[in-house]
This record gives C-alpha cells, structure tokens and sequence, in this order.
C-alpha cells in the first residue's frame, strides 16, 4: 500500500505567514507594536484553486519605502521572499553587476525607480519544512547585510535634488 503525503493546505500556510511576519525582526520591519492594518497585509489566497499566499509588511523605514512579501506556491511546492526598494534606482551595468556579485544569494531586479530583492526558492513539501524556510529566509536576509548595504544608496528623491 502506497502512502501519499498530503501538501500543506494554503490556508495553514496563510495563518502561519500571519502569525510569523507579524512577530518576525527584520532590518527595516517597524516596531510590533506599529505593526497594523495599514502597513501588514496579507493576500487573500487564490480561493479558487488555493493555489498561492502571501503575507507583506509595506514600511516607510527612514528614507526606504519597502514592500516586504514572504510566499508560497503550492503547485510549485515554492516558499520565498521579495523585497521592493520602491524609492532607488541603481543606474549603470558596473553598479549592477557588482551588487549582484555581493549578493550572490539573491536575484536582484533593476527598474527605472526601484529595486527588487528575491531571495532563492526553498522547495516545502509539509509545513516543518515552510516553518524552516521562513527561518532560513529571516536568518538569510539578517546575515547578508543587504539591508544595510542598501541603505547607503540615495533615494530617488535625494538624487533629485542635486
């Protein structure tokens, strides 16, 4: 007899991003108790075919305006983070390649008015391995230092005014 193991449902996984990223630390996350309906949201999962969810925390964290989404794809079997610098542009193929040889754990995109930072996909097949990969994702993002590298950037709005 063949046993099957049951995929997370998307639901479980929903309440889980909820309960973590709402008590998770992060360079550039507000403090808990500033944590609120306006910057943490959490998307309503493809109710449909339950086949995504995400849970974000939208920050203005001193010069940044930063959209934080931690996700999961089911029909992927995909856990990951994305980071939006919404504010910063890195102009110049020099710059670019040498932040992506900084961060090599990242796929770093490039638009004309921000940045995105996506961490690497963990592949989950029960909700230990989700709990795992989103405390591998934190512990990640905390040890590269990228917060804070890429504060040392100007906003497009600084850059403007020079």
């Amino acid at each position: 007899m063949c046993l099957f193991f049951k995929k997370p449902k998307t639901k479980d996984v929903q309440q889980y991003f909820y309960r973590e990223w709402k008590n998770t630390e992060m360079p550039g996350f507000p403090p808990k108790s500033s944590r609120n309906y306006e910057n943490f949201k959490q998307s309503p999962y493809d109710t449909l075919n339950k086949t995504y969810c995400s849970a974000s925390m939208k920050v203005k964290c001193g010069k940044w305006d930063l959209d934080y989404k931690v996700a999961y794809n089911r029909k992927e079997n995909k856990v990951y983070l994305s980071v939006w610098y919404f504010n910063l542009t890195l102009p110049g193929a020099d710059l670019q390649r040498a932040v992506n040889q900084t961060f090599k754990n990242y796929k770093i995109g490039y638009w004309p008015s921000a940045v995105t930072i996506t961490s690497k996909d963990y592949t989950v097949k029960k909700i230990s391995d989700i709990e795992n990969a989103f405390h591998d994702i934190v512990r990640e993002w905390k040890e590269s230092g990228i917060y804070n590298f890429m504060d040392n950037f100007k906003t497009n709005e600084e850059l403007k005014k020079k």
